[in-house]
């Protein structure tokens, strides 16, 4: 699979599953993620999404993973370190969220929920 069909794949399952998520359908949302981590272990787009289906059913420990494992394959990607800056926070690992919200911030002077988070 070239790099051009692994990011496409990642943003075309991100999409399909927070539609399905959206209506209520998060074990359908898990299936399409689970499906395409099959097809692209290394992307780190359906990792974050794997976290975000993990999450709004309750699996905190597994999110948690899947956002580290999405971290580890692309250090730089925002979208899964404030969501794990976030969920360190509602787990009162309040140490580590800040020590994440300091490498949010190193990344981006722009982003509004470092503020927020803080």
């Amino acid at each position: 699979m070239t790099e051009a069909n692994r990011i496409l794949l990642g943003v075309n399952v991100d999409h399909v599953a927070t539609l399905r998520q959206a209506r209520g359908e998060s074990a359908l949302a898990a299936r399409l993620v689970d499906e395409a981590l099959l097809l692209a272990p290394e992307d780190a787009t359906v990792w974050n999404m794997r976290g975000s289906v993990q999450q709004s059913t309750g699996d905190l420990q597994g999110a948690m993973a899947s956002y580290t494992k999405a971290l580890a394959l692309a250090p730089d990607y925002l979208e899964p370190r404030i969501t794990r800056a976030g969920l360190l926070i509602d787990l009162g690992r309040v140490d580590e969220a800040e020590r994440e919200l300091a490498e949010i911030a190193r990344l981006t002077q722009l982003e509004p929920r470092v503020s927020y988070m803080r």
